[in-house]
């Protein structure tokens, strides 16, 4: 008799247990979604994140790295070509030495759109020999010009450096006679084998960097020394 009491008891106290331990979970549940609603309240807000086109469409992803990206023609940056010119107006003379081009752009910080301005000059020299004996010569060929670039990362690509732009040239050939004679006769009657000119060209190019500073390039150009110019290429 006194064992079924004890088993009673034990059989009406676990159920009573278990509902005492749901009705303290339940109270305490109420109490922890009030504390994580105080904690959310007393974060701090944030400024929403302003970023340029430019960045936006930038292949560094400035959402997921979080940083600006690094073009190939940079905001206050200089870009140095060197490079020979494959191809000149009309046929390249025999054994003609170049054209030679020499050009630096600097990039103004001033963006035009999705892309960036660039100013900057550039200077050209060919030279070559022609005629034998009394007339044998020299004929050189000369050019300076200021020129302004547009830069635009149409393929998203850092490395790359694709540009446009127009420029206004002074363009020069002097001729030089190896007989002295021959060279003030010419001077003298004034024939007209030294010409100069000016001009406004237009202009195509590219650069590619295998490292952070040094690349190759190709420019084309419709002025009067040089139409297509391959080379190496220095950014700092």
């Amino acid at each position: 008799m006194g064992f079924s009491m004890l088993c009673l008891l034990g059989t009406l106290s676990a159920p009573a247990f278990a509902q005492s331990a749901d009705v303290n979970a339940a109270a305490a549940e109420p109490a922890q979604r009030s504390q994580t609603i105080l904690l959310a309240h007393a974060a701090p807000a944030t400024e929403p994140a302003t970023i340029s086109y430019r960045e936006a469409t930038s292949s560094y992803k400035p959402f997921a790295v979080k940083r600006k990206p690094k073009a190939a023609f940079e905001d206050g940056g200089w870009a140095l070509n060197l490079g020979y010119g494959v191809m000149m107006e009309g046929t390249k003379p025999d054994g003609i030495t170049g054209p030679f081009q020499v050009s630096l752009d600097k990039a103004l910080g001033v963006e035009l759109g999705p892309g960036v301005v660039g100013l900057g000059a550039e200077f050209g020299y060919a030279g070559y020999d022609f005629g034998e004996d009394d007339e044998a010569a020299t004929v050189s060929l000369f050019q300076i010009s200021a020129r302004g670039t547009y830069h635009y990362d149409f393929l998203q690509n850092d490395q790359l450096d694709t540009y446009a732009g127009i420029g206004f040239g002074y363009f020069t050939s002097k001729t030089t006679f190896e007989d002295e004679e021959v060279q003030e006769m010419y001077e003298e009657f004034g024939d007209d084998e030294d010409e100069s000119t000016t001009e406004f060209t237009f202009i195509i190019g590219a650069r590619y960097y295998f490292t952070e500073k040094f690349g190759v390039y190709g420019e084309f150009q419709n002025n009067a020394l040089s139409r297509l110019a391959l080379g190496l290429s220095v950014k700092f």
